[in-house]
């Protein structure tokens, strides 16, 4: 397993890379911004939300947080952090993080 901050053998990724892409989709949440929010995802991303939804791809990730912007999260921050990032093959990685939102103080 590699931590945040080792470089995956074969330099085709790093723990870097993987708080880089979770510091971008923050920055998106600040703004309220779902497509910016979305952007890093993969367009065939399969997940599931800490509510439990299943959204389907980048888009249905875009489309749900467009709702949440301008409904429960409007004026919230994302606070990621990576925990541990591994590279199970040459190419892909894998982060698990934390992630909690908060009102911001206007």
């Amino acid at each position: 397993m590699h931590r945040t901050d080792e470089t995956h053998p074969a330099g085709e990724g790093s723990g870097r890379q993987i708080r880089a892409r979770w510091a971008q989709t923050a920055r998106g949440w600040a703004a309220g911004d779902a497509d910016r929010f979305a952007a890093c995802f993969a367009e065939d991303r399969d997940s599931t939300t800490v509510r439990g939804d299943k959204p389907s791809g980048r888009d249905g990730i875009e489309a749900g947080h467009d709702g949440l912007f301008r409904g429960p999260y409007a004026g919230t921050v994302l606070d990621a952090r990576v925990v541990e990032a591994r590279f199970p093959a040459p190419r892909p990685g894998h982060g698990r993080g934390g992630a909690d939102g908060h009102r911001t103080r206007r």
